[in-house]
């Protein structure tokens, strides 16, 4: 839905903005930036801001992955534009002055690239050979989703903005056909998501009224049997009655998207901010990143080592990535990882003799642990340990050599010191990292990153 101006009803928004891509692209966007770690972010993760579009803020329509590193498609006025890691724009697909495109999204990595126009036909891309097929969606379609045949599902309000006009899902016919609601909700429409290891369907649901009353923002989830039902010739479109209530009291609901261990985060085009959904449905009390009036638009989860989207893991597991807007001056791209707790020596990689002091910082703030010592060579690949909640643990301590333990007090910050006075006279590696146990009901485990340092005689 095209707007020029700040949102007025919750989910109705004025552009897409999906991303998806690899950290190494994050990399290369972010090197002409200054990236500054936004405020409000909870323990354990860390966020820059790596790409920013000033010059046609509002003309900015949504960003999908290219196939290169560094490489992504954006919508930008009437174009999409195919931008490379050096910045260079070249365009993919142009439409008619005054025609924006709609919809850019590519849901499934390596797949096609889905968008529309400002009216009612959705384009199918293969990048790689460069087919196109179209396909008729409803007017004001506000989100796309794949099953896992392959059915396009997508999250429309064609009566908008007439009275009582009630949001729907709608399937997309392969062949060129009238698309077909499988589903009458209630309300704007409002984001949905695919569960492709069982097809279940989950949509936020919001009220019609503006503003939204706080907390009344649900999550319902249709089973992959019933949507099954609905998509088969003649099946009846489902209902409200036909879900089951997934999620209640957000505040808004912009974006759906799922973590590689089966949390959903919700964006909110308003107040902004990300609220985290645990597999069962709960909220977690704690955001991920506060609400601080910078809009928080379209969401990607995009996969990496097998560190996991938890706090202080290493950050080369899984980053969500979060459209950004101001609505006055600025859209962009953050993205969000996990940040491991770090070592570093006040002397650096040599310690000579005289005070030394090892300082870890990024640790669970106000928690308990021990700092580990010895003097094997570290590991070159980390083992993996699971933690009872599912999390892994790092270790790069080889225990062939008991390690020494000196306990460790890590203040409201997340920093912990220990100082020593190093009297010379051998020289010998020495192998730390530290394991603390995080404060509160949930007691992760995180541990740091190993520090080697070479004492000197």
């Amino acid at each position: 839905m095209h707007r020029t101006v700040r949102p007025v009803v919750g989910a109705h928004r004025a552009r897409r903005l999906p991303f998806a891509n690899s950290l190494a692209g994050v990399a290369l966007l972010a090197t002409a930036l200054t990236a500054q770690t936004p405020p409000g972010l909870a323990p354990g993760f860390d966020a820059a801001d790596v790409w920013i579009e000033r010059s046609s803020p509002f003309g900015v329509g949504g960003l999908a992955p290219a196939d290169t590193p560094g490489a992504f498609l954006v919508a930008i006025d009437h174009q999409i534009l195919h931008v490379d890691a050096a910045g260079n724009r070249t365009p993919l697909r142009s439409f008619a002055s005054g025609t924006r495109p709609g919809l850019l999204t590519r849901p499934l990595p390596g797949g096609p690239l889905y968008y529309s126009d400002d009216a009612t036909t959705l384009f199918v891309r293969d990048l790689a050979s460069g087919r196109e097929t179209t396909h008729p969606v409803p007017a004001w379609t506000f989100d796309l989703d794949v099953t896992s045949t392959g059915t396009i599902l997508v999250n429309a309000n064609p009566g908008f903005p007439g009275p009582n006009a009630d949001t729907g899902i709608w399937a997309i016919d392969p062949q060129g056909g009238a698309p077909r609601e499988i589903a009458r909700l209630s309300g704007p429409s409002g984001p949905l998501l695919v569960d492709r290891s069982s097809d279940d369907v989950l949509v936020a649901v919001l009220p019609a009224g503006w503003p939204i009353p706080p907390g009344s923002v649900n999550v319902l989830r249709f089973p992959g049997a019933r949507i099954r039902s609905a998509l088969q010739a003649g099946g009846a479109p489902l209902t409200l009655a036909d879900a089951v209530v997934h999620t209640t009291g957000l505040d808004n609901a912009y974006d759906l998207v799922r973590d590689d261990r089966g949390a959903l985060y919700v964006s909110d085009s308003n107040a902004g901010g990300i609220r985290r959904i645990h597999p069962d449905g709960t909220l977690d009390p704690t955001p991920l990143a506060a609400a601080d009036g910078t809009a928080t638009l379209s969401l990607a989860f995009v996969d990496g080592s097998a560190a996991t989207f938890d706090p202080w893991q290493p950050d080369d597991g899984g980053a969500l990535w979060i459209g950004i807007a101001d609505w006055a001056t600025y859209a962009g791209l953050r993205v969000v990882h996990a940040a491991r707790p770090r070592a570093s020596s006040s002397t650096g990689a040599q310690v000579p003799p005289g005070p030394w002091t090892l300082t870890w910082t990024g640790l669970p703030p106000g928690s308990l642990g021990i700092a580990l010592f010895n003097d094997r060579t570290p590991f070159a690949a980390p083992r993996l340990i699971t933690h009872h909640l599912g999390v892994p643990i790092w270790s790069a301590i080889d225990f062939a050599t008991p390690p020494i333990p000196t306990p460790l007090i890590v203040d409201a910050n997340g920093t912990a010191s220990l100082g020593y006075q190093w009297p010379g006279g051998a020289s010998w590696l020495l192998v730390s990292q530290a394991a603390v146990v995080e404060a509160g009901p949930m007691r992760r485990l995180a541990t740091s990153g190993v520090l080697s340092v070479q004492l000197l005689r």
